[in-house]
């Protein structure tokens, strides 16, 4: 399950979406950097940084297929970027927000207050961030 965040550039407006798609091959991402990563209510919000400004960016959170429950969760997701051949040299960094409820896991609300999240960048799989 993929939930998809769509980031602008030169300082407008940050427009998210969470919108299902269903997972197909592999998985490919540009390049972006992983600042934080945080839980705040039943959001999942990830600061990242990219170089760009001049068009507008896409970034997807890839859940892994088969989910394990344990207590309290303990759960390793994928972001990918799509930067959309933008040619701007601006560094941006911005937070991104996931609706948690959107992720389909239907967790209660004690199970996300409580829950880790590590965060792995889709570009360089060395990169990982954790909630907790």
């Amino acid at each position: 399950m993929i939930l998809s965040g769509l980031a602008m550039g030169c300082n407008d407006d940050e427009t998210l979406i969470d919108e299902r798609k269903e997972e197909s091959g592999l998985i490919e991402s540009d390049p972006f950097d992983l600042l934080r990563v945080s839980i705040v209510a039943k959001t999942l919000k990830i600061e990242v940084s990219y170089g760009g400004g001049c068009r507008e960016h896409i970034f997807e959170l890839v859940w892994p297929e088969v989910i394990t429950t344990v207590f309290p969760p303990d759960i390793a997701v994928k972001l990918t970027h799509e930067s959309n051949d933008d040619p701007c040299f601006a560094i941006i960094t911005e937070t991104l927000e996931f609706d948690l409820d959107a992720s389909g896991l239907d967790l209660s609300e004690k199970a996300i207050e409580e829950m880790r999240i590590t965060v792995i960048n889709g570009f360089d799989q060395n990169q990982q961030v954790s909630s907790r």
